[in-house]
């Protein structure tokens, strides 16, 4: 999985602006959009431990192994007059075949 992706899907998840996830891993703006825009990869230890608590996975074994990490998330509630609501519970290691399939939501 990418940065990029892990990021985004977070804040999706948490329903979080670029300023607010920044601000929780403790990095400038400017830092963050680098990292969402694939600008910046290489992240400093400091970062990855940091985001790492953040997201709750282990942000550099992630990145090393690609599209092998899928989310998994919590209930979903929906029916009349209710949204659904996902919840990001965490990430599981898949193997190659399933690691192609997209994530549908």
């Amino acid at each position: 999985m990418e940065l990029r992706s892990l990021l985004l899907q977070y804040e999706a998840q948490n329903h979080l602006s670029h300023e607010q996830m920044a601000k929780k891993a403790g990095v400038s703006l400017s830092t963050y959009y680098r990292w969402i825009t694939g600008e910046s990869v290489l992240l400093k230890r400091r970062n990855l431990d940091t985001l790492s608590a953040i997201l709750d996975c282990d942000v550099e074994m992630a990145l090393a192994n690609g599209n092998k990490l899928k989310p998994i998330l919590g209930n979903v509630k929906a029916g009349y007059d209710l949204w659904a609501d996902q919840q990001l519970k965490g990430y599981v290691e898949v193997g190659p075949v399933d690691a192609k399939k997209e994530i549908i939501s």
